[in-house]
């Protein structure tokens, strides 16, 4: 196998008595693994290809699988716990990378100009704009729902953020 191999998440348990399974998704990967034809599955003496059959995600970090060449519970016992991994090629990850948004000056559409981001924390299920608003540090969460555009020429960053948002600071 000359493809790199990235861990996406493990099988955690079967579910129903036809092959399917519970598995754990690292979040990042979850939409990338809805669009994958096939995955890897590791135990410890091989990594072996699967085809997917169907696949439903039912929350941030879990989906149920069904694989082509699994067909009952007994098939998934010896496998939980067992990474499942994806070629790197087949995977995109984060969209965005917010760090590349440090020096872009923030802007919302009721209150106008908040402040330069001066740093971005990344937390496990989002990133976070550290910006100086009214000589006070306040966090304001990086999320697509959030931004209206972002303006790479004049490096700004045009947001409509909660009524009420900076009288919690």
């Amino acid at each position: 196998m000359s493809d790199l191999l990235v861990s996406i998440g493990s099988i955690y348990k079967a579910h129903g008595f036809k092959g399917m399974m519970k598995i754990r998704v690292t979040p990042e990967y979850m939409d990338d693994l809805l669009q994958l034809d096939a995955i890897f599955i590791q135990t410890q003496t091989s990594t072996l290809p699967y085809f997917i059959s169907s696949i439903e995600d039912i929350a941030d970090d879990m989906a149920l699988l069904q694989l082509e060449e699994i067909t009952s519970k007994e098939e998934i016992t010896p496998l939980i716990k067992c990474p499942i991994l994806a070629r790197e090629e087949d995977l995109e990850g984060e969209v965005e990378e917010w760090e590349s948004l440090v020096g872009y000056f923030i802007s919302d559409k009721n209150i106008g100009e908040i402040g330069e981001i001066f740093d971005v924390i990344e937390m496990p299920h989002q990133e976070i704009a550290q910006v100086k608003y009214q000589d006070r540090e306040v966090l304001i969460p990086i999320h697509e729902d959030l931004i209206i555009e972002i303006d790479e020429e004049k490096k700004k960053i045009y947001m409509d953020l909660p009524e009420g948002f900076f009288e919690v600071f």
